[in-house]
């Protein structure tokens, strides 16, 4: 059984010789130093033998020595964090066989690979807890004797030092961070302490990855195996936060597969028809899945901000929700363990590394790109430009979606185009993206209306909270009309003839 993960922020340190806490840090907060227990920890670590978890910042240990911490250990990065925050997974189980909880949220890396120990190591641990004001625990400093261990034998040995936050926010902890710098620590890389044991060389690729650069007179195929790969890791980096029901987990993972299969129609004339066909119906049904969750995660944050005044009047209706939000969950859980997710990652790992084009992806990319874009462009002119503030909402759904088009297959092409041409591109994606996101507040309104009304008419005759739910639908409606306003002025910026010059 797993307990709910803490997010773990931490700095890194390298040391030279013993260590002791610095008088600095009674400058930055801390009023008090306290000594804690001595702890020897070992800890074996598994892996993938080409080393994914250890190129991804994924820890998974069996560690004894630390108490009720002692046990399984996963930890996983924050994404769109440096790699100091993680998320910290507690799981019990036996010490020989990896549990089936933890294995599941490194599914979309490990896929059908085995795990096995790589590593162990042995810690003799010296620890202090910063206190501040009011006794509050501040965090932890850590100072770590670590000694590899193969067939008994110590074979390599460092220190490091580590403060972990405990009751402080980021901003404290590097404070008190540059303070330990000014004694003398250097701050470390952050890499695990397996990643320090077995070697950088296990940070070498294997899986696609995006290519660091792009250049103008490149073939096309470098652009597409770029887009495919940087999304495809997006994917795979938001899987395990979206398992655990993270809000932006779900979302940034929704993204990504909605950006995979734009990318798949954006590029149609450089892929194989049949093979990127496949790839994007099944990219639909996980973008379903994740689609029911998000869009009630939405619903919810926006029917909370629009209800101040009527929430006790409106927990029928959150109630109502938070059922339809578990349900969609347990779906998406369910798609996620199921073997046809299973076989989509081994699909989308082979499309990252190998994408299956055809012969027009040899033509450079400053000729290639650029129409893919306008052909894009023209749909939504199309659409967008007889439009008014009376235009049916369906007919303004339709524009969000093909604005949405515009922005992705911009922002795909945009790194490949030069500095100058590049950033033309990529205010053009940002212009589309606001008629995206205007026309996005509208249809959230739209929806919401037609939910709660629906919810309301399936209440009990005379329900006490029907009156509120009319009161929230009002201001639903104020919300989608103040939407349509926007949408004109939001449409005028991008449809000037100068930011779709780079287009030719």
């Amino acid at each position: 059984m797993s307990r709910v993960p803490a997010t773990e922020i931490e700095l890194k340190f390298e040391v030279e010789g013993p260590f002791e806490p610095p008088e600095l840090l009674r400058g930055v907060g801390v009023r008090e130093v306290e000594e804690l227990a001595t702890k020897e920890l070992r800890a074996t670590y598994y892996d993938t033998s080409d080393y994914r978890l250890a190129r991804n910042g994924i820890t998974l240990r069996y560690r004894t020595g630390d108490g009720d911490g002692s046990g399984w250990q996963l930890k996983l990065p924050v994404p769109g964090k440096d790699g100091s925050e993680r998320f910290e997974h507690h799981i019990s189980g036996a010490g020989n066989r990896v549990p089936h909880a933890a294995r599941d949220l490194i599914t979309a890396l490990v896929r059908s690979e085995k795990l096995a120990p790589v590593g162990r190591l042995r810690t003799m641990r010296r620890g202090w807890s910063l206190v501040g004001a009011e006794g509050r625990e501040l965090a932890e400093l850590l100072d770590d004797k670590v000694s590899v261990i193969d067939k008994r034998r110590v074979v390599d040995m460092f220190h490091e030092v580590e403060l972990e936050a405990r009751d402080i926010d980021r901003k404290g902890l590097n404070r008190i961070g540059r303070a330990l710098e000014l004694a003398g620590a250097v701050p470390s890389s952050g890499a695990p302490k397996i990643v320090r044991a077995l070697g950088r060389g296990v940070l070498a690729a294997t899986d696609g990855r995006a290519p660091s650069s792009l250049a103008p007179s490149e073939p096309a195929a470098v652009a597409v195996t770029s887009a495919i790969a940087g999304n495809v890791g997006r994917l795979i980096v938001n899987d395990p936060p979206a398992r655990l029901g993270h809000a932006a987990g779900v979302h940034q993972m929704r993204v990504a597969a909605r950006r995979l299969r734009s990318d798949l129609r954006t590029f149609t004339d450089l892929v194989e028809t049949e093979w990127a066909g496949s790839l994007s119906d099944e990219l639909r049904e996980l973008a379903r899945v994740l689609g029911e969750v998000r869009d009630v995660d939405v619903l919810q944050a926006n029917l909370r901000a629009s209800a101040r005044g009527l929430e006790t009047s409106l927990e029928p209706l959150f109630d109502e929700l938070a059922r339809r939000h578990e349900r969609a969950r347990l779906c998406l859980c369910e798609y996620l363990r199921g073997p046809r997710y299973g076989e989509l990652l081994e699909r989308l790992n082979a499309a990252a590394a190998v994408p299956a084009l055809t012969g027009e992806a040899a033509v450079p990319c400053e000729s290639a790109l650029p129409p893919l874009v306008a052909r894009a462009w023209k749909k939504l002119a199309a659409s967008a430009r007889g439009a008014t503030t009376h235009t049916a909402d369906e007919d303004l759904h339709r524009i969000r979606i093909q604005a949405k088009r515009v922005r992705y297959a911009a922002e795909a092409v945009a790194p490949a185009l030069g500095t100058a041409r590049g950033a033309e591109a990529a205010r053009f994606a940002e212009l589309a993206g606001d008629v995206q996101d205007v026309l996005g507040r509208h249809h959230d309104a739209v929806v919401a209306s037609e939910v709660i009304a629906a919810i309301a008419a399936a209440a009990e005759p005379g329900a006490g909270w029907h009156l509120a739910a009319g009161r929230l639908i009002e201001r639903q409606q104020r919300i989608a009309e103040t939407a349509r306003s926007d949408f004109e002025p939001a449409w005028k910026k991008l449809n000037r003839k100068k930011r779709r010059a780079w287009l030719t």
